[in-house]
């Protein structure tokens, strides 16, 4: 059923995409870790439609082979062959501004722009937001403190089978939903 989805999905946007009167697009991506702490990057497309709107699409997860900037580059690069998308039509790059990404001497950014000189890069404002977002909760003492109780709430649940019984049969007697009690990180 996934892939049946993934292909009407996919073929939808690469008709709209190539029916644009602009060819020109800009790649989105971020590496990052699954839930099976896995090493995959997450590929997004941005160009504009046959009706003259930007549009950003989800393009492709893929797995890496690991977290350096050749792997995620030869990824991306896989990813543009199979789609048919062509180094002369790619204008920008967005990524999270991680140094894989925008190392001056190794990152993604930086081995594209050898090749396609004319791109432009910029760090990813949804990733901006939350760097600032981490930085100004850091600067409010009781946030930083309502944080590290809860935390420490958290650690003793995760290693008290007895605590998390005593919860399960508190929520239990009053009837609320069982949800698990997780750490709170800022990124």
């Amino acid at each position: 059923m996934y892939s049946a989805l993934n292909h009407v999905v996919q073929d939808k946007m690469q008709t709209d995409f190539q029916a644009s009167p602009f060819p020109f697009f800009v790649l989105e991506a971020d590496e990052a870790t699954d839930a099976g702490n896995t090493s995959i990057v997450i590929i997004y497309i941005r160009y504009i439609s046959s009706l003259g709107e930007v549009t950003s699409r989800f393009l492709v997860v893929r797995e890496l082979t690991n977290t350096g900037a050749d792997s995620v580059y030869n990824t991306i690069r896989s990813v543009m062959a199979e789609r048919g998308l062509f180094d002369v039509d790619l204008v920008g790059l967005t990524t999270d501004g991680a140094s894989v990404m925008v190392g001056i001497k190794t990152g993604v950014a930086t081995k594209f722009k050898e090749e396609c000189p004319w791109i432009m890069t910029s760090h990813c404002l949804a990733h901006k937001l939350q760097l600032a977002a981490e930085k100004a909760a850091n600067q409010v003492p009781y946030l930083v403190k309502y944080i590290s109780v809860w935390n420490q709430f958290a650690k003793s649940l995760k290693y008290s089978p007895k605590l998390c019984w005593i919860l399960e049969e508190s929520k239990a007697l009053h009837g609320k939903k069982s949800n698990k009690i997780k750490q709170v990180f800022f990124t």
